[in-house]
């Protein structure tokens, strides 16, 4: 992990907060609202689907390992266009629980980090359905995950800076555009995903 900023000589561990850093209260009102999607993703989600969840899971673990400065990719974009947005839940779930279990992020900050990946699988999803009539497959995924994580760059810019009480543009200037970078990256890979994935399996893009 790459510390950012040291608040207090407590490290961001790039989008990750560590414990300590929001009211527990806060964040056990954010694992009530994750369990609940959570328990409705798992509730819903088809039985075919539960091999590719897990893949779709490992994969984006593995790719938050891996900083860009002072960020990463998450693949949200892909899981919540193949998914949907309530089987995408029980995925981020997990790889945001692994990832606090193994110190990236703090394990008090899962219900949130969820919630925030939850909300991109879900934003993504949306305007890819939106899209995709008009303008086709692959530049339906590309523009809906590159609008959705950017707008989540600015919005997680502003979280960080609420939480640990600086001026939200330090956390523009030094954070978002890593963020953006990241979401510019990720979104070629999506669509080229999602193009694939229509010409072998197209029920699963539609």
């Amino acid at each position: 992990m790459v510390p950012i900023i040291e608040p207090g000589g407590r490290a961001i561990a790039h989008v990750h907060l560590p414990d300590g850093m929001i009211p527990l209260r806060w964040c056990a009102l954010c694992y009530g609202l994750a369990g609940s999607v959570v328990a409705l993703g798992i509730y819903k989600m088809p039985r075919e689907r539960l091999v590719p969840a897990g893949l779709l899971a490992g994969l984006s673990f593995a790719l938050m390992q891996v900083p860009i400065l002072h960020a990463h990719i998450n693949l949200t974009g892909l899981i919540g266009i193949l998914m949907g947005p309530l089987a995408s839940a029980p995925i981020v779930f997990l790889v945001n629980l692994a990832c606090g279990l193994l110190g990236h992020g703090g394990i008090t900050l899962v219900g949130l980090n969820t919630l925030l990946n939850w909300s991109e699988c879900a934003g993504a999803w949306a305007l890819y359905r939106a899209l995709r009539g008009a303008i086709g497959a692959r530049l339906a995924a590309g523009i809906a995950t590159f609008t959705v994580l950017s707008t989540t760059a600015l919005v997680a810019a502003l979280i960080v800076a609420r939480v640990v009480g600086r001026s939200p543009y330090y956390f523009l200037i030094t954070l978002t555009p890593s963020w953006i970078l990241t979401a510019a990256i990720e979104a070629p890979i999506t669509a080229s995903a999602v193009a694939a994935l229509e010409r072998m399996t197209p029920e699963w893009v539609r």
